[in-house]
């Protein structure tokens, strides 16, 4: 009896065992990797940083020094519409950097509909205490410096650099920044795609910045603009929705 006992006691471990083991390979095998990639571009060609001969639809000459963005709740959107969020939601896009790419893991392997991300973070983030993130979190104003101070907020997009009004060879300085709580954001790009686990894809989204001057955006008409006045924000009311064709998902493979 007592052998009998231990037998089956054997088997139940055992069985237990292969479960968990099984249990363990399902769960590696259910993740997939993702990355997000940034190619700046301006007129279908590579953007050069700290260079002059991108001229715009106002006939200005600019030269991009920096081009930045602050992202929160990035994430997968599945068939139902619910969301997966990647990691915690944060990216920093720093445009001018040699390779502004993403990688992601753990992901739910599955099928899926598009990618979503807000431009800025909401008004409870903004103004929290900026000193409470890691050392290269995106939210680190030491990292980024996308930050104001402790009563200014965020950033969430900046640009600047310098332009050549038409017809003129004088330079000048630009410096756009959106900020603020009624500046933020949201953008979908919808997109098929499907995630199985046994190959890391890509998601190429292009930043083509000769849009980001449609509707009136001129900077000979306004160099600097810091979301200050309603003024101001009107004007980066314009840039945000000209966002909407800047930023374009490409492909996902």
């Amino acid at each position: 009896m007592k052998n009998i006992i231990l037998l089956a006691l054997g088997g139940v471990l055992l069985l237990g065992s292969c479960k968990k083991e099984k249990c363990c390979e399902d769960t590696i095998k259910n993740k997939s990797k993702l990355a997000i990639s940034f190619e700046p571009k301006f007129n279908n060609m590579t953007l050069q940083m700290n260079t002059f001969g991108h001229t715009n639809i106002h006939d200005e000459d600019v030269s991009f020094n920096s081009w930045g963005i602050i992202m929160s709740d990035v994430s997968l959107i599945k068939n139902d519409n619910s969301k997966v969020k990647l990691g915690d939601g944060y990216m920093y896009v720093n445009l001018a950097s040699a390779n502004p790419s993403f990688s992601f893991s753990d992901i739910p392997d599955g099928q899926y509909k598009g990618i979503s991300y807000n431009i800025g973070v909401d008004s409870t983030t903004n103004h929290s205490d900026p000193t409470v993130w890691g050392p290269t979190h995106p939210l680190n104003i030491s990292y980024t410096g996308m930050h104001w101070g402790w009563a200014g907020g965020y950033i969430f997009h900046t640009m600047e650099g310098k332009y050549k009004p038409k017809g003129s060879t004088t330079e000048s300085g630009f410096s756009y920044h959106t900020a603020t709580d009624i500046l933020l954001s949201s953008h979908t790009y919808l997109m098929n795609f499907s995630l199985n686990g046994e190959e890391s894809k890509t998601a190429t989204i292009e930043a083509n910045a000769e849009k980001l001057f449609e509707n009136g955006l001129s900077l000979t008409t306004m160099g600097t603009n810091h979301s200050g006045s309603n003024e101001q924000k009107n004007v980066m009311q314009t840039l945000i929705g000209n966002m909407k064709n800047v930023y374009i998902l490409t492909s996902v493979n």
